[in-house]
């Protein structure tokens, strides 16, 4: 709490609101009536780079700033199942310059989490360091942090710098790694489809990757295979249909 000098307390609590597609604000959960501040809810409109069906990541430019800012929501995780595990994976152009700590709302009553975005040898990643609640959706909407990289990789620019020549060279020599490394492409999207539901996301993408030990520029490969930009992929698409 703190006092506003007059003696009387102010307590200071986390709430949660949302921002409608009819552009409304709208309290979700107030603990208190009182004052609430709004000068930190940011969002984006258009031109994000899907991370998987519910997330994207969206760059601008301030100034001399780079900012990175994550919208949207990882449905219902295990706090206890995903220690040390990401829950997101960012590409090399949206590398974070250091560990930055960032609170977060939940999908429950009360649920608030602590996320770090940190650099990794992919990129960088979205790490879950403590919960309210053991099982909750944990909200990425606002989510923004400066970075050094010059950011030039959103799916517009990425889609017109490869013709469709190049891609079929590229998805080839991916494919003939693949069938190498696990036998065959079957076997080889069983490895990047860990929770077999027939859909692999960047997350996902970058996991297998790391597993089969494969490198290069991820993110050209990953717009090259996801080519309709919903941020999941297939094996029809894996494979380069």
């Amino acid at each position: 709490s703190e006092d506003n000098g007059s003696g009387d307390a102010r307590r200071l609590s986390l709430g949660r609101m949302k921002v409608t597609r009819k552009g409304w604000l709208c309290i979700e959960s107030l603990e208190n009536a009182g004052i609430v501040d709004l000068s930190g809810i940011r969002f984006a409109v258009g031109g994000g780079l899907p991370l998987s069906e519910s997330v994207q990541v969206f760059s601008c430019s301030l100034g001399s700033q780079n900012l990175v800012m994550l919208q949207g929501r990882v449905s219902e995780q295990f706090f206890e199942n995903s220690s040390g595990v990401p829950l997101v994976h960012l590409p090399p152009d949206f590398r974070p310059p250091e560990k930055c700590p960032f609170v977060v709302p939940g999908g429950r009553s009360g649920g608030f989490h602590l996320l770090h975005v940190a650099p990794s040898s992919s990129g960088g990643q979205l790490e879950w360091s403590d919960s309210v609640w053991n099982r909750d959706d944990i909200e990425l909407t606002g989510v923004t942090y400066e970075t050094d990289a010059t950011l030039d990789c959103l799916p517009s620019s990425l889609i017109n710098s490869w013709s469709a020549a190049r891609r079929q060279i590229v998805l080839g020599d991916f494919q003939k790694f693949i069938t190498s490394k696990f036998g065959s492409l079957e076997s080889g999207w069983q490895a990047y489809n860990v929770y077999g539901d027939g859909q692999v996301d960047f997350t996902d993408f970058i996991e297998g990757c790391k597993l089969a030990k494969f490198s290069g520029n991820l993110l050209r490969l990953w717009s090259m295979l996801d080519v309709q930009n919903q941020g999941v992929i297939t094996f029809q698409e894996f494979i380069g249909q």
